[in-house]
């Protein structure tokens, strides 16, 4: 594709964008059947805050708000850090969205009570009606900390956003394209949303992103409408239809769901020796986390998750910086190709540098 002469314009199809999308919509589950192409997670993110608003004033004109999660991160731009839960990312806003609320992410760690009647008791609180709200949108899990819901808490909200006329939207930014060990990180819930967003794995590093969903949601606005100057590029479809198929063709996915049974146990086994450093193991596939605590309760031990990833890096062992809450979680997000002695490898190391730095700090 790039040897080609290459000229493009958003209002204009390629055989390629055609293809691509084609590919994406097959993999989709029924009613998900329609794609918006756009070049960044957060310009998707924007994208479904825009379908659902005109989606809630199409059915009251105070339906409008937006109900996302604390500690959740949505993106970089206005509206998806307005309706991002980390305070800090907001504080350049001039005036935040009254209609944009957050309600607590139902962990089982940070958030140990994970009843639904939360959801329904926050939004209370903050005076916000059921009827008014246009949309729930919630990370598939919380990509700083690679926390999960309990399912039967998702499998309630789609229910409750079904009762009130809600959209319920997934970011799938990160969890997309078989980081979970499913296709679709919502499998894991049993549920279906009416929109997902994606992005990162769709190309693996070309700039690309997508929002999928319901037709007559999609549909609220016009061919064309949605798109962005470099939206649908030639040369970031032809690496997506690439990439979808190196996932089928390769079965990686399994691969994932195959690798989280080694990478989860492995890290809970730390755990398990160092409980007075690692208050919880998050994730699913080849995605984790250790949520870094000091000793004596579940307060975030950001130097020390610092330091143990300093250690690992010494060690070979390439990890994010800490992130998530209060930049306190280890965060483990290997390639989908890892073979299985390279994670048992990286976990080893993990279990040294804990082991080197608990030590170092009770000397």
């Amino acid at each position: 594709m790039v040897d080609r002469p290459l000229m493009h314009n958003y209002c204009f199809p390629s055989a390629v964008r055609a293809e691509f999308v084609e590919a994406l919509v097959a993999v989709s589950p029924e009613p998900l059947k329609k794609v918006f192409l756009l070049t960044t997670g957060s310009e998707a993110v924007e994208c479904a805050i825009k379908l659902a608003r005109t989606w809630g004033r199409r059915l009251r004109p105070d339906k409008m708000a937006i109900v996302s999660f604390e500690n959740a991160f949505h993106g970089r731009t206005l509206g998806s850090q307005m309706i991002g839960g980390i305070p800090g990312l907001k504080e350049w806003i001039g005036n935040l969205d009254p209609d944009m609320v957050q309600i607590p992410f139902p962990d089982g760690f940070r958030c140990p009570d994970t009843r639904f009647a939360l959801f329904e008791e926050s939004l209370a609180r903050q005076g916000v009606s059921p009827d008014r709200v246009a949309a729930v949108i919630t990370e598939t899990y919380q990509g700083g900390n690679a926390s999960f819901a309990p399912p039967e808490y998702i499998q309630e909200l789609r229910r409750w956003c079904d009762a009130h006329r809600a959209l319920l939207i997934f970011d799938e930014v990160q969890a997309g394209f078989g980081r979970t060990g499913t296709m679709w990180g919502f499998e894991h819930y049993g549920v279906l949303p009416d929109v997902f967003c994606l992005g990162k794995g769709i190309s693996s590093g070309l700039p690309l992103s997508a929002v999928v969903g319901k037709p007559e949601i999609l549909d609220l606005y016009a061919p064309g409408s949605m798109t962005s100057t470099h939206t649908g590029n030639p040369v970031c479809c032809a690496a997506g239809l690439a990439n979808l198929r190196i996932l089928q063709e390769e079965k990686l996915v399994e691969h994932a769901a195959a690798m989280g049974r080694v990478l989860l146990p492995g890290l809970e086994a730390i755990r398990e020796r160092y409980p007075h450093r690692i208050g919880a193991v998050h994730g699913k596939g080849l995605v984790a986390s250790l949520h870094i605590v000091k000793p004596g309760g579940i307060e975030p031990d950001a130097t020390f998750a610092s330091r143990v990833v300093d250690r690992c890096v010494e060690k070979g062992l390439m990890l994010f910086a800490p992130v998530g809450y209060a930049g306190a979680s280890v965060k483990i997000c290997p390639p989908l190709v890892t073979p299985e002695d390279a994670l048992r490898e990286g976990i080893d190391v993990m279990a040294e540098a804990i082991a080197e730095i608990d030590a170092e700090s009770n000397a």
